[in-house]
């Protein structure tokens, strides 16, 4: 997840994926980790709707500070480490996972929608992380970005299938902005 920005619109997007892989969407058979970011709501998340679903692991934030909301020491940094190059492929609203993941070459897909509420996606996605956080990464093209849920499914297929693709464009995210 990418913070309490996108608070009212993550969840949409964990039950989307959620309805894919029970409805056999995707390529093969599907885990799937939520990774929520040290500043969202977590309410949303401790639904009961979430609590024990097979085939999906809530990745809760373990340390918070004061100062920052959420603190990682070592152990923590290690098993983001871990989910990351362990992903068959990552899903983000342009967070800061969708760099990280680049270091482990692990294929990622921004998430440029939501249907259910879509001011949210054109206020807080394109016109806040497209065009400022993650501007250069939209222009050089460097993650790809789903439109829409059948779009986002084909993309997660494509790169379960060919994680290859787009692996020269994750170098650049690594010697660009990581070395």
């Amino acid at each position: 997840t990418a913070g309490a920005k996108f608070q009212y619109v993550q969840t949409t997007w964990l039950d989307f994926l959620l309805r894919a892989q029970e409805n056999a969407s995707f390529s093969m058979q599907t885990q799937i980790v939520c990774r929520n970011h040290g500043g969202d709501e977590l309410g949303p998340f401790l639904n009961l709707k979430y609590a024990h679903r097979e085939g999906l692991y809530m990745d809760l934030p373990r340390r918070w500070s004061a100062s920052l909301g959420w603190a990682m020491d070592r152990s923590d940094v290690e098993h983001v480490a871990n989910l990351l190059h362990h992903a068959d492929v990552v899903t983000t609203p342009a967070s800061t996972m969708g760099l990280e993941a680049a270091i482990f070459d692990t294929p990622t897909v921004l998430i440029g929608f939501n249907e259910a509420l879509p001011e949210v996606t054109r206020n807080s996605l394109h016109d806040y992380a497209f065009l400022q956080h993650y501007r250069t990464i939209v222009e050089d093209d460097l993650i790809p970005i789903a439109t829409d849920e059948a779009n986002l499914i084909r993309l997660i297929n494509h790169l379960l299938e060919h994680p290859d693709t787009y692996s020269e464009q994750r170098q650049t995210i690594v010697d660009k902005w990581i070395k």
